[in-house]
């Protein structure tokens, strides 16, 4: 049976008696007062109090301290409060940052239900404490979809996809059936994993629950695809959605541009447009990816006249972007004018003013190796939307000349999966830098290297270096 209801991990929501309370009984203050909190008056000392409204004074607070102010009446008049005032107090120390002071509460409850124990795990999670959330979630007796909801989508969002895959499956084992909100969570560390196989099985288990017709788990279908390469299917399961909001439009216009597709992601935000949906700082960084892409700054001055109008011009991720497209297009005189009005200027956007001309970019990641500042050399090197062989070797000779030898030849067979050919002036730098091999045998090729004729050399390097798991993972 699943639930219709989600407590979100972000906010546990009160009880149900407590939500029913109408907030017209006086304000917050006020019933402290008459509750004895703020006054010794000895005419309201003896005025009973419930847990409802204990539960509606909470529901009022604003800050750490009126909740402090609110759990001494609970202290001191109440002598066997309800279980869900605790998880109450909890919600609220967790929601105020007072993680101390909520795990107290939930440590002193002589009886704790599911819901107290997500609510502190929540709180963890919010706070990125995950060692404790994982700690308390082991020591649950009895976990519920809600609980390992919690932990799945922490694993999700702290970038630990096969940590989120493993707790999935152990979640099955035990019998216990996802909701809408945990696989969106999964398909989310699929598509970050490009784990498209087990993308797949679950997508058979969202068509059997029929929670394919959910906006948000359909929309989070439409990204795995997309993100994994597959954007035809993408694009069919968009086409089939009874209902899209911005965020679904926002996903295959991002799609259709990380694949390369420019047009098609431009023809779909103009029909978005007519639509009147709303585009959100994601479909404005997608869309002038795409302009770029095909190198139409007519376009992309349309769109930068309507983020003028629209957003915030601190938005970092959009003027990066507006800086990218003009350089792409060879507009370096409007891509200096955003990146000068750019408040807070980060190597991204400096990177993306730099990278427009590739002689630039090579050139200060070769300045940044110069000065010994290798991570910074690497930070340009991995920002830069678009590399090629002049970018490469850069990097390449940056770590080798830096005697980090291990990291160039990583960079020699990563240069080679991603389809860049590997020449002899970087193989020779790499080996002559990092140590005295006989370079004779690698003179036979002129401008491109064929690996597969030189295993033995290169697997003697990846072994000097300790690097022969990475060599075997490559070839």
């Amino acid at each position: 049976m699943f639930l219709l209801s989600y407590i979100s991990p972000y906010n546990v929501p009160f009880p149900n008696q407590c939500r029913s309370v109408s907030a017209s009984h006086g304000s917050k203050n006020e019933l402290l007062r008459n509750s004895n909190c703020n006054s010794n008056s000895n005419s309201t000392a003896d005025q009973p109090i419930n847990s409802t409204t204990v539960g509606n004074w909470l529901q009022r607070c604003s800050n750490v301290r009126e909740i402090r102010e609110v759990h001494a009446v609970v202290v001191k008049r109440l002598k066997d409060p309800l279980v869900f005032v605790d998880n109450n107090l909890i919600s609220m120390y967790v929601k105020f940052g007072d993680l101390a002071a909520a795990r107290k509460v939930f440590d002193d409850m002589s009886e704790r239900n599911v819901v107290s124990w997500t609510a502190m795990l929540n709180g963890y999670h919010r706070h990125g404490i995950d060692y404790e959330a994982l700690r308390l979630f082991i020591e649950m007796q009895e976990r519920d979809v809600i609980a390992w909801t919690t932990m799945i989508t922490a694993c999700s969002q702290h970038g630990r996809g096969y940590d989120t895959f493993a707790m999935l499956s152990q979640m099955l084992y035990d019998g216990v059936d996802p909701n809408e909100f945990t696989v969106c969570s999964v398909l989310n560390a699929c598509g970050e994993e490009k784990e498209l196989i087990f993308g797949e099985q679950l997508h058979n288990i969202v068509i059997k629950k029929a929670y394919d017709l959910d906006v948000y788990v359909a929309t989070s279908l439409v990204d795995l695809y997309a993100k994994c390469g597959k954007i035809e299917k993408s694009r069919t399961i968009f086409d089939g959605m009874r209902r899209k909001n911005a965020i679904t439009w926002s996903t295959i216009i991002a799609g259709y541009a990380r694949n390369g597709l420019g047009g098609e992601a431009i023809s779909l935000f103009r029909t978005m447009k007519r639509l009147k949906m709303f585009a959100n700082s994601l479909t404005m960084v997608s869309i002038l990816r795409a302009c770029g892409l095909i190198r139409s700054v007519s376009t992309g001055k349309e769109v930068h006249a309507q983020i003028f109008k629209n957003f915030s011009p601190s938005n970092i991720f959009v003027g990066s972007a507006l800086v990218w497209l003009y350089c792409k297009c060879g507009d370096y005189v409007s891509a200096s004018k955003v990146l000068e009005y750019l408040p807070d200027k980060d190597v991204v956007s400096w990177t993306a003013m730099i990278s427009g001309c590739a002689r630039l970019g090579s050139a200060l990641v070769h300045m940044y190796s110069k000065c010994g500042h290798l991570s910074e050399a690497a930070q340009v090197f991995e920002s830069m939307p678009e590399r090629n062989l002049v970018s490469w070797k850069a990097m390449i000779v940056a770590y080798a000349k830096n005697g980090q030898c291990g990291e160039a030849l990583k960079l020699v067979y990563r240069m080679q999966a991603e389809g860049i050919g590997v020449d002899d002036y970087i193989l020779s730098t790499v080996l002559t830098a990092c140590g005295d091999f006989n370079l004779k045998r690698f003179r036979g090729k002129k401008t491109e290297y064929d690996f597969v004729g030189t295993e033995n050399e290169f697997r003697r390097a990846a072994q000097f270096f300790e690097l022969g798991d990475l060599f075997d993972s490559v070839h």
